[in-house]
Order: C-alpha cells, then sequence, then structure tokens
C-alpha cells in the first residue's frame, strides 16, 4: 500500500476491519493511507429502477435503524429516552434505512435513515449533515469522504454544497448541481436495458456515500440528528382558542409524534398549521367548550388519538395517507 503523509489519520482499530503489511503496529492504533477504502469492495450492489421516464441506481441498505447499536448507550447519556426510541423506529417505518442511497429522483441524491437529499443545486439537508460532521470529526471526514473524491463547502446549514472530483469520472474538476445529478445517474449503465435486466450495478461515487454513511461514528452522527429533529418538533407552537401550547404539550403518544415528526421531515412548514386544523376540526367536531380542562392546557389521551387520526389524513405532503397507516401498522 503506497504512502501518502497528506492523508493519513489515526483510527481506533476495535472500530475499523483494516489489513496492513506493516509487521509492527503500534499498541490499539496504525496509521494508515486513509483512502484505503472507498467502498470499492462493495461490488455491485445498486439495483437500476425506473421513475417516471427517468433511470437511475438504488441501494436499500441493510440496516434498519432498529439495529443502531447505541441506542442504550445514547439512553444512558440522555440524548434519549425509551419512548423516543420508540417513535423514531415508527417513524422509520416510512424512511430508509441507515445505510440506504438512490439517485434516480427529482433529487441529484437521497441517503439514510432520514432520507435526507443532495438537491439540484448540490445544496440540501445531506450536505448539511455533512458538513456538521466535518465541523464535529475532521479527521474521519477527511477519510470518509474527501480522500474518496466527496468535499462539502460552506456552514452546516442551507449554504453547504456537495461536490465530487475523480481523475477519470471528472478528469479531476469538482462537479455539482446539474452535472453531479448526470454523474451519479450514469445513463451508460442505469438506462431502459439495463432496468429489464434487473441485474446489480456498480457505482464509484455512490460506493463512498454508502461506505461513509454505514461507518458506525456517522450511524451515531445519523440517529442523533433524528432525535434532534424530534426535539425542535416538540417544541413548536400551535395556538389553539387564543392560547399557545407547545406540540409536545398536546401530542405525548408515540404514534402521535412518529406523526408528526413524519411530516416534520418532509413537509416542515406546514407542521404547525396541519395540526392546528386537525385539533380545531376535533374541537368542533366534539363540541368541546371553552372551559373544557383540555383548553385550559390539560392533557387528555382520548382527545390526542382524535384528532391524530384527523391530522394524520389529512396533513400536507406526499403518500401522507399510506405513510400514517404504515405508522400505525407498527406501533
Amino acid at each position: 500500500m503506497k504512502e501518502n503523509n497528506e492523508s493519513k489519520t489515526s483510527i481506533n482499530l476495535t472500530n475499523e476491519k483494516i489489513i496492513t503489511n506493516e509487521k509492527e503496529v503500534s499498541s490499539s492504533k496504525v496509521i494508515i493511507p486513509v483512502a484505503a477504502d472507498c467502498g470499492c469492495n462493495l461490488g455491485a450492489i445498486f439495483s437500476c429502477v425506473k421513475y417516471v421516464s427517468e433511470y437511475g441506481p438504488m441501494y436499500e441498505g441493510v440496516l434498519p435503524i432498529e439495529q443502531y447499536q447505541g441506542w442504550d448507550q445514547d439512553i444512558i447519556d440522555g440524548y434519549v429516552d425509551a419512548n423516543g426510541k420508540k417513535v423514531i423506529c415508527i417513524m422509520s417505518a416510512n424512511e430508509g434505512n441507515l445505510d440506504s442511497v438512490q439517485a434516480y429522483d427529482s433529487e441529484a441524491l437521497t441517503a439514510g435513515a432520514m432520507q435526507k437529499t443532495i438537491n439540484s443545486n448540490g445544496q440540501g439537508q445531506f450536505p448539511a449533515l455533512v458538513a456538521k460532521f466535518r465541523d464535529a470529526e475532521f479527521a474521519l471526514y477527511e477519510a470518509l469522504f474527501v480522500n474518496c473524491g466527496w468535499t462539502v463547502e460552506g456552514k452546516s446549514n442551507t449554504e453547504a454544497i456537495m461536490y465530487y472530483s475523480d481523475k477519470d469520472i471528472t478528469k479531476g474538476d469538482n462537479k455539482t448541481s446539474i452535472d453531479l445529478k448526470n454523474i451519479l445517474r450514469d445513463d451508460s449503465i442505469f438506462n431502459k436495458t439495463n432496468h429489464k435486466k434487473k441485474d446489480k450495478y456498480s457505482s464509484k461515487p455512490l460506493a463512498v456515500i454508502v461506505r461513509a454513511i454505514k461507518h458506525e461514528r456517522f450511524v451515531r452522527f445519523q440517529v442523533r440528528d433524528f432525535i434532534n429533529q424530534l426535539n425542535l418538533v416538540l417544541k413548536l407552537k400551535i395556538k389553539i382558542g387564543g392560547k399557545k401550547f407547545l406540540i409536545g404539550d398536546l401530542v405525548k403518544s408515540n404514534l402521535g409524534q412518529a406523526t408528526v415528526v413524519d411530516q416534520y421531515v418532509n413537509r416542515p412548514a406546514y407542521v404547525s398549521t396541519d395540526l392546528q386544523s386537525a385539533i380545531e376540526e376535533y374541537i368542533s367536531l366534539k363540541k368541546i367548550v371553552d372551559k373544557d380542562p383540555f383548553l385550559m392546557g390539560e392533557y387528555n389521551e382520548d382527545y390526542e388519538s382524535g384528532f391524530i387520526e384527523i391530522y394524520g389524513n389529512k396533513r400536507r405532503g406526499t403518500d401522507m395517507v399510506k405513510r400514517f397507516n404504515k405508522m400505525k401498522n407498527k406501533v
């Protein structure tokens, strides 16, 4: 293995399956070229799928969020409680596996348990997440992304943009936006002819992403981001009967919270207004009066069950009724 002093890092051997020809390895760490594994060993794992009239790659992944190995420790550390874990696992029925990756729809790429995307401008939730990971674990970010052709520039918000570069595929240039989208759904492989064959194919740039997002520390980063989304949505406020309430004070059941988060990760701007409309419809339907304890701020489990049924079926978004039913089946 050729040495490159500019691309080395220290990685705990307990966390990596490392093959080295060094005869002497000091204690628990070894210095290796960090680009030793860019997912090339994954081989042909991508299906060729059709979306409307377009074709592209899809890897469903093999790591459901329920099998995340860090749940117990995250509960001990106070990142989430047992109910929060259940909520996330219920809601994940509508998302992907921790290591899922696809590049066939309107977005350039979609990846991970929350199906975060790179849009046609190179921006989106996935670049924002990778930028946060870069800021938190720079050495590992370089190992998993930079040394395998992927970089993110900008702050860890809507400004973050992802690029891909490869000496053969891009001639060494950094590609993003529409160019990146076209590279990822390489039509010399992912086309009508190969779609009919039902075979699996390889993708050098996407294999890097699969390899990166299934790394145990990035998996932990994904799950904790999921937890943050849950906490954020429960702190949103809605107005009922002239009074303001935290969503978390009105929605406490696992199904209710999963249903709210499900819309939040897909149509965040609609959560408060859609939930408020559902509650107001339920109040009108049941003729709940102003002095009812519920409208004075007292939680009522039966009321929640009623308005969540309305909200789950009427909230705005794609396939929301189907998504709601899938979550109900998982409770």
